[in-house]
């Protein structure tokens, strides 16, 4: 030992916790080992709890929507119900302007989506359901489907992740 180091004994802690019934767990402040603390949907890990970023994270923004994008998006839906084309071109687009759902989209790049099915659903629900112009009652649910299988198009990704990496902002 140095001089300026102190002695084993001297510690108030142990370095490492001591292993019991939770070992592996990592206990949060005001949390109980093994439980973790509900979160706003729209904030990920590692994000600050200050409402501003949060507002910064999930807000509108005035990015450049590339048109071929849309006119991507709008083919693909007139193929999948042709009848709700221009309400799916409107929720998307909607989608687009959000940072939330950029940095979704950057994440999941050329990746094989099939695990992130459940997550990419569910993050996509919380923008249509919350977020204006939300989709009537009963389109709900066909809004949403169309929206996830929309985004799990590696042709739709990979023109958005360019536009991104060009024009847009992934922020």
């Amino acid at each position: 030992m140095c001089c300026c180091c102190p002695e084993r004994d001297e510690l108030d802690e142990p370095i490492l916790p001591n292993k019991g019934a939770e070992s592996g767990y990592y206990q949060a402040e005001g949390g109980l080992a093994g439980e973790l603390k509900t979160k706003n949907r729209f904030q990920s890990d590692g994000e600050e709890d200050e409402e501003n970023e949060q507002d910064s994270y999930d807000e509108e923004t005035d990015a450049e929507i590339e048109p071929s994008i849309v006119d991507a998006a709008r083919g693909f839906f007139r193929k999948y119900d042709a009848d709700n084309t221009e309400l799916y071109v409107e929720q998307f687009t909607k989608l687009l302007k959000r940072r939330r759902y950029r940095r979704m989209i950057i994440y999941l790049g050329n990746r094989n989506v099939d695990e992130y099915k459940n997550n990419i659903r569910s993050r996509i629900e919380d923008m249509c359901n919350h977020i204006e112009p939300k989709p009537e009652e009963n389109m709900k649910e066909q809004v949403l489907d169309a929206m996830v299988k929309l985004s799990l198009e590696a042709e739709i990704r990979s023109l958005i992740v360019d536009c991104i990496n060009s024009k847009m902002s992934c922020e």
